[in-house]
């Protein structure tokens, strides 16, 4: 949802620059990608903070976690084992 990505947008791009942004809504989270790794880092810290508890969209409080890695597929795997 564009308007949902729009809010999200001008909460975090005052940290940095955003690579890409998704939005799960059934699961009530969102996957953003900073273009800079300390940029992540940076949210994460603000986020976790008494300062940062305060952040709300649309009157929810946002956490922040990193994403847990994904398994690779067969083919991801036979592309790097062959170079």
């Amino acid at each position: 949802d564009s308007a949902g990505l729009a809010e999200l947008a001008s909460l975090v791009e005052r940290y940095g620059v955003v690579e890409s942004m998704r939005l799960v809504r059934p699961k009530s989270c969102a996957f953003i990608n900073f273009f800079l790794e300390d940029v992540a880092v940076a949210v994460l810290e603000h986020l976790s903070s008494d300062e940062g508890r305060g952040l709300l969209l649309n009157g929810k409080r946002l956490t922040a976690n990193y994403a847990k890695a994904r398994a690779p597929t067969g083919e991801q795997l036979e592309q790097y084992e062959g170079g």
